[in-house]
C-alpha cells in the first residue's frame, strides 16, 4: 500500500538564501534549488514545490529547524504540512548522511527531507497562528495600532506584574 505521506520536502533556510529538496515516499530526489530569501523567493519557492509534487499543498510535508519567522509562516499559510525539529537533533541525523557531519546547506536540505520521511516523531507539527495571536503581536509591535491611539509602554508597570504573581511569591509581604 502506498505511503499516505507522498512528498517530502526539506528547507534549510538562511538569511539570503534557502536550499530546499524534494524527494518522493521513498527518498528519491525529485528536484533541488536555492531560492533568495524575499518575498518574491518564498512565492517561487512555494509554487516549485507545487510544480515538481503535482500535489496539493497538504499532500507535501515540509520539514524545517525554525520553527516561526517568514519561512515556516509562508509555507504555513500556503497550506503546507510544516514539521520543525531541533537543531541538535538535526545535527544527529545528519551523521547518516555525513561521518564528518559537516554543514552544508544542500545536505541538510536532504537531511531534513529524509528525517522528516523516516523519524517523524522526531518533528513537532507546526499550526498557523490564531488571527488574534497575529493581531496582538502585530498591535504590540506597533505601539498598540493606529485603531487605538495607544502608545507603547515606556517603562514597567510593577504593579500590574504583582497583581498577577501567586500571594506567597510577592516581594512586598
Amino acid at each position: 500500500m502506498e505511503d499516505e505521506r507522498n512528498w517530502f520536502v526539506g528547507v534549510d533556510w538562511a538569511s539570503e538564501t534557502h536550499h530546499v529538496r524534494v524527494s518522493d515516499a521513498r527518498g528519491r530526489k525529485r528536484g533541488a534549488r536555492a531560492f533568495a530569501h524575499s518575498g518574491e523567493g518564498l512565492a517561487a519557492m512555494a509554487a516549485w514545490i507545487l510544480e515538481v509534487t503535482g500535489a496539493p499543498p497538504e499532500a507535501v510535508f515540509v520539514a524545517i529547524e525554525v520553527p516561526h519567522g517568514p519561512v515556516a509562516e509562508s509555507l504555513i499559510e500556503r497550506g503546507f504540512r510544516v514539521h520543525a525539529i531541533n537543531p541538535k537533533q538535526l545535527d544527529r541525523f545528519r551523521d547518516r548522511f555525513s561521518p564528518a557531519g559537516a554543514k552544508d546547506d544542500s545536505r541538510d536540505a536532504e537531511v531534513l527531507g529524509d528525517a522528516l520521511r523516516t523519524d517523524p516523531r522526531c518533528f513537532r507539527a507546526l499550526q498557523p497562528l490564531d488571527p488574534v495571536v497575529v493581531d496582538l503581536a502585530g498591535s504590540v509591535a506597533h505601539g498598540g495600532g493606529p485603531e487605538t491611539g495607544a502608545q507603547p509602554a515606556r517603562q514597567p508597570c510593577p504593579g500590574a506584574v504583582v497583581a498577577f504573581l501567586p500571594a506567597d511569591t510577592r516581594a512586598d509581604r
